[in-house]
């Protein structure tokens, strides 16, 4: 059953609830995710979430706990997250290793565009007031969508996402085409001491749209590795990734207490100024 955002409004602040809606432009298929709902009718400015290579779920079948805590956080503010699950609907567990499995950026792109009109036809959501946001690859999801100038996002009656958050993407595909820009406010969060996906690409991605005019900026936070803003994650290395920085296929992870702390107060004032003010 297709699940209406006049269904939850007697939920909770914060409260979580698994949403599952047909898709407008792709017969036969459905998108999946989570939806979290923040107290009061509204109608709420809102942001979809796009997980990482490893999917929005643990391997004991729990949401994603930076997932949670992030969206949490932004019912908390008077944001609805509506976390898309690109993974579980095509039986994919991750796309992070050698060997795993693969699925398109243009699929997951699709999904997070979907995720957008669903919003859009909900009375208590601001259709004009929807944030992109996303972790790893779902932050390269992220680049493709800001970069969508005459395409998908151009066909939606209201256009584009209002803006978009980046945690540490991949850019250095992005930083090699010379076409990419970003045609929305874009903010790029990154660690210094990224392994998995190095600052320096977006740095150099950054300073070049800059340049141009884009309304793009990056934060880099030293010392922080990949995941920095998971809410309690050990430090530790991870092998057999499909990328990294050196080829190796290793690559560190975990929390940042300063990094994650300094990310909130920086993104939640970027959402505050492109969506409420």
């Amino acid at each position: 059953m297709a699940v209406t955002l006049t269904m939850l409004l007697g939920q909770p602040a914060s409260a979580q609830q698994a949403i599952r809606f047909p898709s407008p432009d792709r017969a036969g298929t459905a998108v999946s995710g989570w939806l979290w709902q923040p107290a009061g009718p509204g109608p709420h400015p809102a942001a979809v979430l796009l997980h990482g290579c490893g999917g929005p779920t643990t391997s004991s079948g729990r949401l994603n706990s930076r997932i949670v805590d992030w969206a949490g956080r932004l019912a908390k503010a008077g944001y609805i997250a509506l976390a898309i699950d690109s993974f579980g609907p095509r039986g994919i567990k991750s796309t992070c290793g050698k060997n795993a499995d693969r699925l398109a950026t243009s699929v997951r792109v699709d999904d997070a565009l979907d995720g957008l009109a669903w919003l859009r036809r909900q009375p208590a959501v601001r259709g004009d007031r929807i944030a992109a946001f996303g972790w790893s690859a779902g932050a390269q999801v992220v680049l493709s969508l800001v970069n969508d100038g005459a395409g998908k996002a151009a066909r939606l009656p209201e256009g584009n996402f209002r803006a978009a958050v980046a945690f540490y993407p991949g850019c250095r595909g992005f930083n090699e085409n010379g076409a990419w820009r970003s045609r929305i406010p874009l903010q790029i969060e990154i660690g210094a001491a990224d392994d998995w996906t190095p600052a320096a690409p977006c740095e150099a991605l950054v300073r070049r749209r800059q340049a141009a005019g884009d309304p793009i900026a990056i934060t880099v936070h030293p010392g922080a590795y990949h995941d920095f803003d998971a809410p309690d994650m050990k430090i530790r290395v991870r092998e057999g990734l499909a990328h990294s920085a050196d080829g190796t296929g290793r690559a560190h992870l975990g929390t940042d207490p300063a990094a994650r702390a300094a990310a909130i107060v920086e993104v939640m004032a970027f959402l505050q100024h492109r969506l409420k003010d």
